[in-house]
């Protein structure tokens, strides 16, 4: 009979570790004390340490004896801790990010699992038509809020390079340009007409880095100085950084056009190459951001989030 009843509960406690990880935090617990505390009362059941943390992340579940002693601890009976239990509290929320969407409680741990999620987001990506670049930049997004933009490693390269002079001119940034071995071309093209999902738009190419040492400036930048200041710091940011391995994805207006070159990677795949396109851009994006203005930076960088962001919320799952 008792085997039963373990039986049945073991398949009633698949956020029991989230509950009790809850109720502990509530109570001001440290994982100490909440060991001493379960010693007190009975020191034969009681659990240590290192048992209650696995029982927290799911991947044990308590005896009824260890159970009830818990519940002992916190005036709860053992149904308390089960699932489907309408008598407990909500979970506690997950801390708010600054920006962007709330963030989510992973529970039950074992379906948020490293290899469970490893197969599933492809599938993800594929059903919502989300490429991988256009993924890796929501990550990227998510940990520069989590960061609170706070990267003072490029900061400081950028003020090496620019001298601590700000705000540079574009004969400035060129002149940097030239300081760095950086040569600088620049070609003509027009917009063309492109579709994007279903809809028609313009889309430009507005320069580009030619490794090992040449950047590639659309003449049409010249009738925007603080884009075209962005873009040559942008390129001379990854010469600083990267060394102009060419490793980077082109600057352009439109279109799919501003991730990596090639727009992303097949559905349902997840490049690796695309991600460090992605992050790549990132630091590259702050580095102009310090040396050209604050503000085109943040713009350009941020409209290249949100445009990812809402292809991949607008996707139309394919099955």
């Amino acid at each position: 009979m008792a085997a039963n009843h373990l039986s049945d509960h073991v398949r009633n406690t698949h956020l029991l570790g989230t509950e009790l990880r809850a109720l502990r935090r509530g109570n001001r617990l440290a994982l100490e004390e909440l060991s001493v505390r379960c010693s007190q009362l009975d020191p034969q059941s009681a659990p240590s340490v290192a048992y209650l943390i696995m029982i927290e992340g799911g991947k044990r579940v308590p005896s009824d004896d260890v159970l009830a002693l818990l519940g002992r601890v916190f005036q709860r009976e053992i149904r308390w801790f089960l699932d489907g239990n309408a008598e407990r509290d909500a979970p506690a929320p997950v801390e708010a990010r600054t920006g962007g969407a709330h963030a989510v409680l992973l529970e039950p741990a074992f379906l948020f699992s490293k290899s469970l999620l490893q197969a599933t987001i492809p599938e993800l990506l594929a059903q919502t038509g989300t490429t991988s670049s256009q993924f890796a930049h929501l990550l990227i997004r998510s940990h520069q809020e989590m960061s609170r933009n706070d990267f003072p490693d490029l900061e400081r390269a950028a003020e090496r390079v620019g001298e601590r002079r700000f705000p540079l001119s574009v004969d400035d940034l060129l002149k940097l340009c030239r300081q760095h071995g950086l040569v600088v071309r620049w070609f003509e093209r027009p917009p063309l007409l492109a579709r994007d999902r279903d809809h028609e738009l313009r889309s430009v190419v507005r320069s580009f880095f030619d490794a090992p040492k040449t950047v590639c400036l659309n003449r049409g930048l010249q009738a925007d100085p603080a884009r075209l200041k962005f873009d040559i710091a942008a390129h001379l940011a990854h010469k600083v950084l990267h060394g102009g391995d060419g490793v980077k994805s082109a600057h352009a207006t439109g279109g799919d056009m501003g991730g990596s070159p090639d727009g992303g990677s097949a559905l349902g795949g997840l490049s690796a190459q695309d991600v460090l396109h992605a992050w790549r851009d990132c630091e590259c994006s702050f580095f102009a951001g310090a040396r050209s203005t604050a503000v085109t930076a943040s713009r350009c960088l941020g409209a290249t989030w949100r445009r990812s962001a809402t292809r991949a919320r607008s996707g139309r799952c394919s099955g």
